[in-house]
């Protein structure tokens, strides 16, 4: 966790649900945090969970369903396909606990039939820049060059509050936030 102090733009803060807490999803969550969110987080391993909320506060839950009721929104930062499903779907899965009218949309340029069978509430985008219309947040977890690529000039209009969390620290920030975009950075860039 690095020891240094950020600064945060104004928002209205919100419940928000951060499912999983490893490499790059605990300082994620803590950002949130930090920013004033009320975050609650879940992890497969509880003892996890419980460090999260030791360094930022919020409180966690004991399955994603729970973290994510009452959540504006919910964030998920989990290592592949399969650990995805498992804290989606289900009985205990995040879309069970999310607020009647929510709605995920997502893009994944290797995602195809698969993800439209396995998540069918979630809509699945085929172009990056509608999956950010109308979005509160665009949170990028991925190297794609596609997403380094997109006319952000464009898509700042569309978005309903032009905030860009990456994960992967792909996007020019300081031309971001020159477009009007609140660009935060978490986590690190795997290539030089």
């Amino acid at each position: 966790m690095s020891s240094a102090a950020r600064t945060y733009s104004p928002i209205a803060p919100r419940a928000v649900a951060f499912l999983g807490l490893g490499v790059m999803g605990h300082p994620m969550a803590g950002h949130l945090a930090r920013a004033g969110h009320r975050v609650t987080v879940y992890n497969r391993t509880e003892a996890r969970a419980q460090s999260w909320v030791q360094d930022y506060g919020g409180r966690s839950a004991a399955t994603p369903r729970e973290a994510a009721g009452g959540a504006s929104i919910v964030f998920a930062c989990v290592g592949n396909d399969d650990d995805l499903r498992c804290v989606v779907l289900g009985e205990n899965g995040a879309l069970a606990g999310m607020k009647r009218g929510a709605t995920v949309i997502a893009h994944d340029p290797q995602a195809g039939d698969n993800a439209r069978h396995d998540l069918p509430t979630i809509e699945l985008v085929a172009d990056p820049a509608e999956a950010l219309r109308g979005a509160d947040i665009g949170v990028l977890g991925t190297e794609w060059p596609m997403y380094h690529d997109l006319d952000w000039a464009a898509i700042h209009p569309t978005m309903r509050t032009p905030i860009i969390i990456d994960g992967r620290r792909l996007l020019d920030g300081d031309r971001l936030r020159a477009l009007g975009y609140r660009y935060e950075v978490v986590g690190t860039a795997s290539r030089g």
